[in-house]
């Protein structure tokens, strides 16, 4: 499964009109999306950080513009939570979120299905491990740390096309 931004997801979807659509649209893609498919259930997460300039801007990185190059990181697909409930951690005081767009990959690695995912980082855990210059993993990978919505299918979508 990958993410992608958020911000792809609503720009894509207002133009295709969805988003603009109104509360009755994204309604009926959420009930047609829950009926269509039960919940993703990844074994890896593999996601794309620093996607879009306000983000980088938001974390103070250098540079104000996405790189060609993305930079990947991994969670792990014990980190992923089906709808319901969201624990947070009780060791971190300062949990952010980010809304994504997770895709779920066929064995030809193509789209086969999609949820909105949030992508939870405990950001005082990651500070301190920044500076130790350290991985991050204990801050982005930890139980329930990647919610995911009910999953969609992803037949007709040009996810290649997601800006």
């Amino acid at each position: 499964m990958a993410l992608i931004s958020g911000v792809s997801l609503l720009r894509s979807l207002m133009g295709r009109g969805v988003a603009s659509a109104g509360p009755q649209a994204v309604a009926a893609l959420s009930t047609s999306a829950a009926a269509a498919a039960e919940h993703l259930k990844p074994s890896n997460i593999w996601c794309v950080g620093r996607n879009y300039a306000e983000h980088i801007k938001e974390l103070g990185n250098q540079g104000s513009a996405p790189t060609d190059a993305p930079m990947i990181f991994l969670k792990a697909g014990s980190s992923a939570l089906p709808p319901g409930p969201l624990p947070l951690p009780a060791w971190s005081q300062d949990v952010h979120h980010e809304v994504e767009l997770a895709i779920e990959l066929g064995p030809d690695l193509q789209p086969v299905r999609g949820a909105v995912a949030l992508d939870l980082t405990a950001r005082d855990v990651q500070a301190k491990l920044k500076k130790a210059q350290w991985p991050w993993t204990l801050a982005k990978s930890f139980p329930a740390s990647t919610p995911l919505g009910p999953a969609f299918p992803l037949q007709g979508v040009d996810v290649a096309g997601l800006h």
